[in-house]
């Protein structure tokens, strides 16, 4: 019976990331809007009813895309900030600049936006100031990969924590 569960476990797993980088194929390729869920399954090679067992809708793909890098970030800007937890979110979407775009210039930053806010949130951060800064941040980052060199991860990590204070102050 174990070897079942796990055997189970390692298709969601295996069938939720084929999902996940046929997403990241379709953001690459166009836009966030444009992706349709009949496109996202044939190039993650599953089926219409396999993917509505995984996720809801293509805005819950980019929610369980987003959450891991997110985490880094909201861990980095919590109660005991940790620059190296942004510096690695840094890291990412700068090495991801393309796709980054794509999604915080669309309607995609709405969800990562609330993704973040939630994180923050979990962190500890109050009702208002979480969402504050998850609009702020994300609004500067997407600055700062619109204008690579201008201010060094370690810079921005640390401007990104004194914007973030106040959120956990209250």
């Amino acid at each position: 019976m174990t070897g079942d569960s796990a055997d189970t476990d390692a298709r969601v797993r295996a069938t939720r990331e084929a999902i996940r980088l046929a997403f990241n194929d379709l953001v690459l390729s166009g836009s966030f809007d444009a992706i349709r869920i009949g496109n996202l399954v044939e190039r993650a090679g599953v089926g219409r009813s396999t993917f509505y067992e995984h996720y809801r809708s293509k805005d819950d793909v980019l929610r369980d895309a987003v959450r891991g890098v997110l985490g880094m970030l909201g861990g980095g800007l919590a109660l005991r900030p940790d620059p190296n937890g942004i510096i690695a979110f840094l890291d990412h979407v700068a090495s991801n600049r393309a796709a980054s775009l794509v999604i915080l210039r669309g309607s995609a930053r709405a969800i990562v936006v609330d993704v973040l806010t939630d994180v923050l949130r979990d962190e500890g951060a109050t009702e208002l100031g979480g969402a504050f800064v998850a609009e702020a941040t994300i609004g500067l980052v997407l600055n700062w990969l619109e204008r690579p060199g201008e201010l060094e991860e370690g810079q921005f990590a640390r401007a990104l924590i004194e914007l973030s204070r106040p959120a956990f102050e209250g």
